[in-house]
């Protein structure tokens, strides 16, 4: 399957991948997507399937639904801090559950005090428990380090109100106020 890997010859489908003004053409061949992804099943097999030889996934980044397609042909997993949430998506998405549990490990060895509270906003996006607990426990022992990165102005309001409830992080008040009023 390693050669027909993003290949054209006797390709059957073909994906639209990323936003408009970013998309890629990526080919695709049903039976082997099929029989790596259950939403690829049903897509092209099931009740509902369509007989479409395009399809358009605006939603997914062309690097990450490569990453997974690349996983699907070859068994190979290709994964770097820039792409690994967006490739957890997609595993999500077209459920290619050792994929995604293999981006919730890089995710969980790449974890800091820079990068925790935002990944505790994804791993909560994504219900992934594990990742969420082991962000907890980098952000209440490293609370300062955690509320003045970079990355705590992008966290979703949610996981904002979560951080600010939070009894046991290890921060003065005034670091916490300051990090509130900086998002």
């Amino acid at each position: 399957n390693a050669v027909m890997f993003n290949n054209e010859l006797i390709a059957d489908v073909h994906f639209v991948v990323g936003p408009p003004g970013g998309t890629q053409r990526v080919p695709g061949h049903k039976y082997i997507l099929a029989v790596g992804s259950s939403v690829f099943y049903a897509m092209f097999y099931g009740e509902l399937a369509e007989d479409k030889d395009e399809i358009r996934i605006p939603d997914v980044e062309p690097h990450s639904f490569l990453a997974m397609l690349k996983y699907i042909y070859c068994d190979e997993i290709d994964l770097c801090a820039d792409t690994v949430l967006a490739t957890l998506y997609a595993a999500k998405k077209y459920m290619v559950p050792h994929l995604a549990r293999a981006c919730v490990a890089f995710l969980e060895t790449s974890l800091s005090a820079r990068n925790a509270c935002v990944l505790l906003s994804q791993s909560c996006l994504f219900e992934e428990p594990e990742l969420t607990r082991r962000c907890w426990q980098v952000i209440d022992a490293q609370a300062e380090l955690a509320l003045r990165s970079d990355a705590f102005c992008d966290i979703d309001l949610r996981t904002l109100e979560s951080i600010l409830r939070r009894e046991t992080l290890n921060a003065s008040e005034t670091v916490v106020l300051e990090a509130a009023l900086s998002w």
